[in-house]
């Protein structure tokens, strides 16, 4: 038999101790201590949907794997919390003709499991029910049945480690994948369980009770599940090392091209491991003055990247949907060896045949405006060559990028017609250039290049390229064997580009994944 309540959010915050401590027989102060953690960041206008016994398939995995080869006893079950604004009443959960109104109203869910260490299990709430939702995130949907009503939900996996059998590395994989398989069909969800039989395969010891991943490890069972991966690092022990500046560009460039990365840290006692999902959100940036990487021009230029400092991460030992700051990713506790983490490497998770990487793409986008001023066609276009600017790099599917350009109405439809036209693969890298040195959102972009992301970076495979009077795009060898007419270019007039948003989600999505 299912027990289950409806309760205001304050009716919420006294009955789950109670429950909890009655259940589980977990202390009453440490339950309160993590719930109000977690409900703390949440608006006041909700109502909570209270079930119990329910099975969490990540912690039962754990059960049965783990804590039930314990002599000490340990329960099975978890708790389910279900959110909603306030105007769904309990008659409108059992009102079958309501299901729309229901699922509009609909925040997602936390569960609660017996593991003392940290009670939080397999959550999925929407960003919409927090207090503070000044950010741009990665998003995905779930759909979830709640009082036989099947209802969907956007939001990003969220669970704790229990510091046994789960630690953070684990719990962000495993976020992970339950991210992926629920926005991909080539990805599945991947059990505790599963992700010990990936490294039982290479490791020299046990895996539970679980002492932790190191990057090398998490790397590897991602790249065991199909993806791509690519590990950064800025520790100088690693022959692979980048220098802070760089370190921080390539970091929020997979950001901004919407894709999570799992971020180790490490202060001078500990190591911890997070899923960066996002940044803050800004109406508009300023620059400051950085290094010129690559000495192309003699103007100054801005990066976007640089101009960002603040991250969205699911700490596992925090509350989700966490705004931090790129030198402070954790926030302080009540242990001052907190406040010195430092992102020491990540973990990029790509598609398998994205070949080039973010770091080859930005050296390759200043060798392409390059060649553009040695080539006979191409070389009376400009490209970085008057006042300032700022550039700004992101990866995403050509799928998207053709969506942009199809609604984008400040371009002409011969325009639109010439570009959707184009033979793209399925990723592809943009590089935008934006006149000034102030980033504003839904701005007018000056100079766009676009590259196929497919490539190893070895060879100049340019999409298309275009400023304020010029597109220009190359036709392919097969079609044209004359290497000084590669270039096709075309005169434009009064035709606007705007900044590309379609990659990270937020209120300009209504914080759905579309």
């Amino acid at each position: 038999m299912i027990y289950s309540v409806y309760l205001t959010k304050q009716e919420f915050l006294q009955s789950i101790i109670e429950i909890v401590e009655e259940e589980f027989k977990i202390s009453r102060d440490l339950v309160k201590e993590q719930i109000n953690q977690i409900s703390h960041t949440f608006i006041e206008e909700i109502n909570c949907y209270i079930e119990y016994p329910y099975v969490e398939k990540y912690y039962r995995d754990t059960y049965y794997n783990f804590y039930s080869k314990k002599h000490k006893s340990c329960k099975r079950n978890s708790i389910r919390i279900s959110f909603f604004s306030n105007c769904i009443t309990h008659d409108a959960l059992l009102d079958s003709e309501k299901n729309e109104l229901i699922e509009k109203n609909f925040f997602g869910f936390i569960t609660i499991r017996p593991t003392s260490y940290r009670i939080l299990g397999h959550s999925f709430l929407s960003p919409r029910i927090l207090i503070n939702k000044e950010f741009v995130c990665c998003l995905c949907n779930k759909t979830v049945l709640i009082s036989g009503h099947k209802l969907r939900v956007d939001g990003f996996p969220f669970c704790a480690q229990d510091n046994e059998a789960i630690t953070c590395s684990e719990a962000a994989i495993i976020n992970m994948m339950d991210y992926f398989s629920n926005k991909y069909s080539e990805y599945s969800v991947l059990l505790p369980s599963q992700v010990a039989k990936i490294l039982s395969k290479q490791s020299y010891q046990r895996q539970l009770p679980s002492i932790g991943l190191p990057t090398e490890n998490i790397s590897y069972v991602l790249k065991k599940l199909g993806f791509g991966t690519v590990v950064y690092s800025s520790e100088k022990k690693n022959k692979d090392t980048y220098r802070p500046e760089e370190f921080k560009r390539i970091l929020f460039t997979y950001i901004e091209s919407g894709i999570p990365l799992i971020a180790t840290l490490s202060s001078k006692k500990s190591h911890h491991a997070v899923i960066v999902i996002g940044r803050k959100d800004f109406e508009e940036l300023s620059n400051h003055k950085i290094l010129d990487l690559f000495n192309i021009c003699k103007k100054e230029k801005y990066y976007f990247a640089d101009m960002l400092e603040e991250l969205l991460i699911m700490n596992d030992n925090h509350s989700p949907y966490e705004i931090v700051n790129y030198n402070k990713p954790i926030q302080s506790t009540i242990d001052e060896d907190d406040s010195n983490y430092q992102i020491k490497s990540f973990i990029v998770p790509l598609y398998p045949k994205v070949h080039l990487e973010a770091y080859q793409f930005q050296i390759f986008f200043h060798t392409i405006i390059e060649n553009f001023k040695k080539h006979e066609v191409t070389k009376h276009i400009s490209f970085l060559e008057n006042d300032n600017y700022i550039i700004r790099y992101f990866l995403t599917s050509s799928r998207s990028y053709k969506n942009y350009i199809a609604k984008m109405p400040t371009i002409s439809k011969e325009i639109k017609t010439i570009l959707l036209d184009q033979s793209m693969p399925r990723f592809v890298w943009v590089g935008e250039i934006i006149k000034g040195d102030i980033y504003k959102k839904d701005q007018v972009v000056e100079s766009i290049i676009v590259v196929d992301a497919t490539e190893s970076g070895l060879n100049d495979h340019l999409i298309l390229a275009t400023n304020t009077k010029y597109l220009i795009f190359k036709e392919s060898i097969e079609e044209n064997h004359n290497e000084d007419s590669i270039y096709k270019i075309i005169e434009l007039i009064n035709e606007k580009f705007i900044t590309f948003t379609n990659n990270l989600k937020g209120v300009h999505t209504q914080w759905r994944n579309l």
